[in-house]
């Protein structure tokens, strides 16, 4: 709980001040939820918040390329998920992948630039 909560106190200006993008699959059904879908929410001083769910019938992988990133190799990354997931930024590119995510599972990611 406390390391959730620290997350979000780190968050807390990309809330309060950003954009919000959306990737993955519109479902047709709130109530059969599939594939994944994933938030990101972009801070005005360029930091990324990162909401990933997957549902039934998913890869367990989601790959996304962070938009309007700027390349900053001293990004640092903080997660929060429930069990060991395999999270890699391409510093450079943007290019976010997320590996390990099982069905009805969420992860919460903060990059800060």
């Amino acid at each position: 709980m406390d390391k959730s909560i620290a997350l979000y106190k780190k968050a807390a200006p990309i809330i309060k001040k950003g954009r919000n993008y959306r990737f993955g699959e519109i479902n047709k059904s709130f109530h059969h939820l599939k594939h994944n879908q994933t938030v990101v929410r972009r801070g005005e001083n360029g930091d990324y918040l990162v909401v990933a769910h997957c549902f039934d019938e998913n890869s367990g992988k989601i790959h996304i390329t962070l938009p309007k990133y700027i390349s900053k190799n001293d990004a640092k990354v903080d997660i929060f998920s429930s069990h060991e997931l395999s999270v890699s930024l391409d510093k450079e590119t943007g290019f976010l992948s997320i590996d390990g995510l099982e069905s009805m599972d969420a992860t919460v990611i903060l990059i800060r630039q």
